[in-house]
Formats: structure tokens, sequence, C-alpha cells
């Protein structure tokens, strides 16, 4: 849309510029060609009235001022002349009289200086001035023949000097209009169809660049799109970190592939490493768990060697008793054996043996009272 509707405001802009362009151009041509046709219209009822005077002038060159006779024969002359069918010429004197009016010969005669124009223009004097001015074009509006429109009617006066005539003719272009009319439709014609082709031209270029600007577009935004829903799986937890976009260009777009791609696979070996980890911890943990299985096992078996302990140490107390008994009982042997001693040798055999085994005794309980001293570190049992 970023391209298209740019570019279908250009060209709508483009299309109704050159149609204006080229409705103006068609404008300024029709005008100059009415204003051609007119002038040709009026240069040739300008050639006409000079026709007119070169008719009468070997008549007019060879009268005099007030020659009646020759004014008669040219009068005469020129209402006899006609031209694009039932145009006449028509002539005044410099006081407005008529002197040549064909198409109403009950006015000749006349002083027709106030006839007026329908617009309140006073023309027989206008007639009079232009003439007296050395003669020129004139234009007034006059009754169409045959209806009750007003149309624009071109003149051309000359004059006669000697005699004090106005001499003219005129002529409507009506039929200029109706050869510009022919030439504005066709011109319409020709407009309407260089704007319907410039529009049909408009168009396929229009969609040629459609087309283009989408595929182009599809091009863009396809790989971004991919991406985008790549990381919006990722995102929800659906991605397949193993799958890759593919690399369609060394542009920004590609850029951003490789990136994405570069993403993926760092995201990726950090979840096998996580997954290590864990792997490692449960391994971990089983072997903690089954370390204070152990460690429990061990506590009660501990227990229970604190308690055959206790019992030893009963056994040791009773077996330390006795060792005293037996003490005090070789200490009574002793003074028995002194009191003995001249029964002989053999009695002296007898406390030596005794004293062995009193000594005997004494290392049995050492060892003992040694092995109840290490016991808070690492007790140890007698069977």
């Amino acid at each position: 849309m970023l391209v298209l509707l740019p570019l279908l405001l250009v060209s709508v802009v483009l299309v109704c510029f050159e149609a204006y362009r080229s409705a103006k151009d068609t404008h300024e041509a029709l005008v100059g060609q009415r204003e051609l046709l007119i002038e040709e219209r009026r240069a040739a009822v300008r050639d006409i009235v000079q026709m007119a005077t070169t008719a009468i002038a070997p008549i007019y060159e060879n009268a005099g001022a007030n020659d009646r006779e020759a004014k008669e024969r040219a009068a005469e002359m020129l209402r006899s002349m006609r031209f694009e069918g039932e145009n006449y010429i028509f002539v005044y004197g410099y006081d407005g009289t008529n002197i040549v009016l064909p198409h109403s010969p009950e006015r000749e005669g006349q002083n027709l200086r106030d006839l007026q124009a329908p617009d309140g223009t006073y023309i027989v004097r206008d007639f009079i001035r232009v003439g007296q001015d050395g003669g020129g074009f004139y234009e007034y509006p006059w009754e169409y023949h045959g209806t009750n429109e007003t149309k624009p009617k071109h003149s051309y006066i000359d004059r006669l000097e000697k005699w004090g005539w106005i001499v003219g003719a005129g002529v409507y272009v009506t039929d200029v209009d109706e050869a510009m009319a022919e030439l504005e439709a066709a011109a319409a014609a020709d407009l309407r169809n260089a704007i319907i082709f410039a529009t049909l031209l408009g168009d396929a270029l229009f969609a040629a660049i459609a087309l283009l600007a989408f595929g182009f577009v599809r091009r863009i935004v396809g790989p971004i799109k991919r991406t985008a829903d790549a990381m919006r799986d990722i995102a929800q937890g659906r991605g397949d970190l193993t799958s890759r976009l593919a690399l369609e260009g060394n542009d920004e777009i590609g850029n951003l592939a490789v990136q994405f791609n570069a993403f993926v696979a760092r995201m990726q070996d950090t979840l096998r490493d996580v997954r290590r980890s864990t792997t490692s911890v449960f391994y971990s943990a089983e072997e903690s768990s089954r370390s204070s299985e152990d460690l429990a096992t061990r506590t009660e078996q501990a227990a229970a060697n604190l308690q055959q302990t206790s019992a030893s140490m009963e056994e040791i107390t009773s077996t330390v008793s006795h060792s005293a008994d037996n003490a005090q009982q070789a200490n009574k042997l002793v003074q028995s054996t002194a009191e003995v001693a001249h029964q002989g040798e053999e009695a002296m055999g007898q406390v030596e043996n005794t004293m062995r085994d009193i000594n005997d005794s004494a290392t049995r309980i050492s060892e003992i009272i040694t092995m109840i001293d290490a016991m808070p570190s690492r007790p140890t049992f007698w069977r």
C-alpha cells in the first residue's frame, strides 16, 4: 500500500493534469481557430467591399462631386451585387441618409442616423465615424434573418470621399459557429479518446507496477513474516530449534535470517547445556538420596553399636571389679606368701604364676580403658 497508493495518486494527478493541459490546449486552439475563421470572414467582407469600390471606380473617377447620374449608375451597380447567398452592399451618406439598402428598398432615401442595434448602439453613426476615419471593421449585434435571435455581425466600411458616401457590407459568423461546433465536437472526441488512452495506459502501468511491487513486497515481507512466526513459536514453546531460516539474499533480510539462525543455534546450545546440567543434578540428587539412606543405615548401626558398647562397658566394669577383687586376693596371698615363704620354693612358683596372671589382667584392663577412650571417634567392639 505504501508503494501503490502514492503511485495511484501520482497516476491520477498526471492523468488529470494531462487532461487539463490537453483541454486547455484544445480550447486555446479552438479559440485561435475561431479567430482565424472570423478573421478570414472579415477579410472576405473587406475584399467584397474593395471589389465593389473597384467596380464603380471608373464611374467615380470620371464623375464630379455632384454628378447625380454617375451616382445613380454607381448605386444601381452596387444594389445588384450579392455575395455568399443574400449578402449585399449598403451605402450611406455622411448625413445618415441611406442610398443603397437592397434588403429594405423602402428605406432608401431615408435618414437612418438614429437607427439602433438591439443593444442600443447607433450603428449608422458608427458606420459614418469609421468611414470618415479612413475605413475599417465594425462589429455589432443584429437580428439574424429568419429568426428572432440576435447574432454578431461583422462589417467592413470604406468611403468615397468625393461623393460623401460610406460603402460597406456585413456578414454573420454563424457558419463559423457551426464550423467551430463541429471542430469542438471533434476536439472533444479526440480529447476523450486521449483521456481514455491515458487512463488505460496508466491502468496498465499501474497493474504492471502493482505486480512488481507485490513480488518485491512478498520477497521482502515473506522472510520477515517467517522470522516472526518462528520467533512466536519459540516464545510459545512450540519452536523447533533444529530448523533454520533459508538465506534468500545478501541484503538486510538475509542478514536478519543469519542473525536469527545464530540466535536459535545459541539457544539450542544453551538448552543442551541446561539439559546436561539438569541430568547431572538429577544423578547427584539420586547419589545424595542413596548417601542419605546409607547415612540413615549407618546411624541406626551406630545406635546399635552404642548399645553394644554400653553392654561392653558394663562387662568391663564387672571385669575391673573382679580384677580389684583379684588384686586384694593377691595382696592377701603375698602376705600369706611372706608368712609362708619359708614353706618352700614350690609356694614361690605358685606366687609367681599368680603374679603373672595379675599382670596379664592389668594389661588387659589397660587395653580396655584405651579402647574406651577411643570410642567417640571410632567405636571398637569386642566379641
